[in-house]
This record gives C-alpha cells, structure tokens and sequence, in this order.
C-alpha cells in the first residue's frame, strides 16, 4: 500500500508529464501546420478556389466587412471576379452575378473596394479580352445586392475612394495619356487628368484629399481642383498608399520611402531596405502598415514584413510564414485585418488577435 506522501508525488508526476504531452502536441501542431508561428496573426478560412486572390479588403464595422479579387476556374480557363463578406462570424462569398458571361473576356478581377457605410458600396476591376486588351467596370452595393454601375469603361479602373453615396473618386489609366481622376457627383462624371500612374487615393472630408503615384507624387485636393505638391523625375519609384490619421495629416509609404502630410505640408524621408506597400489607420494612434525587404531567413534573401503604429512609432511584428499580404486594414484597436492569397495560391485572410 502506497502512503499519502507516495500518492501525492504520483499525482505530481502524472500531472506534469501529462502537461508535458500537451505543450509537446501543441509545439509540433504549431511547426507542422506554420512552420511554429502562434500568432498574433490568426489566419481565418476564406473562400476562393486554387489560384485565387484578394486584392483589398473594407469594413464598416467589426462585424460587418468586404474583401474583393479574383477566383481562376481551370476549366473554363478564365478568371471570374471575387467578393466576400464578413458577417462577425465568417466570410461568405458572394454568389457571382453573370455580370460578365461574355465570351471574349478572359479575365476578370476586382482591384479595388470601398464604402461609405454598410448600404454603400463601390467595387472597381477589369476585363481583359484575349489577354491583352483591357475594359474598365464599377460595382455598386445599395444594402442587399451588388450590381454594375458602369460597365465596358473605356480604360482600366484601379482605385476607388468612396466619400457618400454621390461623392465617389476613381483611378482611370488612360491608355495614351496616363492616369486621370474621375469623380461621380450623384448624376455624372467629371475628368480631372494628373497624368502620372496613381497608386492609390484617400480623403478625410470632402475637401481634404490626397492621391499618391510614381515618381513619389503627391496630389491634393481642396474640394476645387487637385493640385501636384511633389514629384521627383529623377526617382521613377512609386509611392504606394496613403492614409489618413487625423483630418489634416495622413501617412503617404512607398518604394524605399515614408513620407507625411501635415496642414498642407508633405516632408519625406528615406528608408532604403524596404518596400512599403499598403498602409490604414482607425485611429491617430492605432493603424498597420505592409510591406518587404531583405529576410536573410527567405530563401531569396527577401521577405514580407508587418508594422504596427502605436502611437510613437513603427515596430515590426512578425510575419506568418505563408502570408502573401495585398491589403491591411485597421478596423479598430486590437482589430486588424490582411487579406491576399497563402498556400496553393489560395485565398487567404488574417485577423489580428493579440
């Protein structure tokens, strides 16, 4: 018979080595499954087939939020547009429209997403025929459904930046003559051309905003006209993104460069190692950034890295080891998302949980 000091050190030992098992099962779950990543990034199943991606993602809410792309079908051999939803609990892909059962085209993809607020939506992408001539269209959401806005416009629509239901900004490339600037005011649509190739464009009020491009550009807008406050011709570098902070400031990130937009004043510095790619605040003190640059853990010498603003500065999280980051999008505190593809080319989302 077994004293109570024996029975005790069993107890003891039983329970550590049980302990040990788990922590044992979880470390090599973790390892198998990525790589021994735990987070904070928590990636979330997202629709899509193989060879799918999301190029931008929205949300009006935490429980209520967009992301766009494309899904490639093997064997139709052609590329049909992607949406997703959000609904606080799952992502649920929205039922293809027939929007585009043409024949000629071939591929199909969203670029680009924005709201105004939950019944007001605007999605933009492109028609590729015969894979190399390329249509623009728009897509609007009105709370229950979406459906084309504008269709076979005459070039490309990359970007959109949706203010109200009629104050909306588009990215157009225009073939021989560059990128322009097209607002639709509730009725129709005024061109405003800038003629250098727009990355991307964001505003904080009606009359305050910001479109940013190659050569480092910078365009403003005033609520009247849009006006170049930088350009350097000797950089063809881009400037990627842009993101308002406060309603006069906005963080603008590129190729080797991060920049700032004070009251009317746009100062710059360099940060050569990296590529910065796409950038979004909730708050003055809450917002994510994406972006490459050298990894000598990556076996091409160059990785994907994530950055988070807390108020001061920039710190640099760690990267899930299979995330193939497009778009980042800061909800809330302690809510942020990524979206873009992972393994087998798939469709990938990612949920900050810290």
């Amino acid at each position: 018979m077994f004293n109570t000091k024996s029975n005790s050190i069993i107890s003891s030992i039983l329970q550590l080595l049980i302990i040990t098992l788990i922590i044992s099962l979880s470390l090599n779950c973790d390892e198998d499954d990525n790589n021994g990543y735990t987070g904070p990034w928590v990636e979330v199943p997202t629709p899509g087939g193989p060879d799918s991606r999301l190029n931008a993602c929205y949300f009006t809410s935490s429980d209520n939020g967009w992301a766009c792309g494309n899904s490639y079908n093997f064997e139709e051999e052609r590329s049909y547009p992607l949406l997703v939803h959000w609904n606080g609990v799952e992502w649920e892909e929205y039922p293809y429209g027939g929007w585009f059962d043409d024949e000629e085209f071939i591929n199909i993809k969203i670029t680009d997403i924005s709201f105004s607020g939950p019944s007001n939506g605007w999605a933009v992408g492109n028609l590729a025929v015969n894979h190399s001539e390329n249509f623009g269209f728009i897509l609007r959401y009105d709370g229950n459904q979406w459906y084309i806005f504008k269709s076979h416009f005459e070039w490309r629509v990359d970007h959109v930046y949706c203010i109200s239901s009629d104050d909306v900004w588009f990215v157009v490339y225009e073939k021989y003559s560059g990128d322009s600037l097209y607002h639709w005011d509730g009725d129709e649509y005024e061109r405003y051309y800038v003629g250098t190739d727009i990355r991307d464009l964001a505003f904080s009020s009606p009359t305050e905003g910001l479109a940013v491009g190659l050569y480092y550009s910078v365009y403003h807008w005033d609520g009247m006209k849009w006006e170049q406050i930088w350009k350097d011709t000797s950089r063809p570098e881009p400037h990627n993104a842009v993101s308002y902070y406060e309603p006069n400031k906005a963080w603008i990130v590129g190729s080797q460069r991060m920049g700032k937009w004070i009251n009317g004043e746009y100062t710059y510095w360099y940060e050569w190692d990296y590529d910065y790619e796409d950038i979004h605040f909730s708050h003055s003190d809450e917002g994510w950034m994406i972006g490459c640059g050298p990894d000598p853990s990556d076996p091409l010498g160059y990785g994907g890295y994530i950055w988070h603003w807390n108020g001061n500065n920039w710190e640099r999280m760690e990267k899930p080891p299979d995330m193939g980051a497009n778009a980042v999008f800061s909800v809330d505190y302690y809510d942020a998302w990524i979206v873009g593809w992972g393994k087998n080319n798939e469709c990938w989302s990612w949920n900050y949980e810290p």
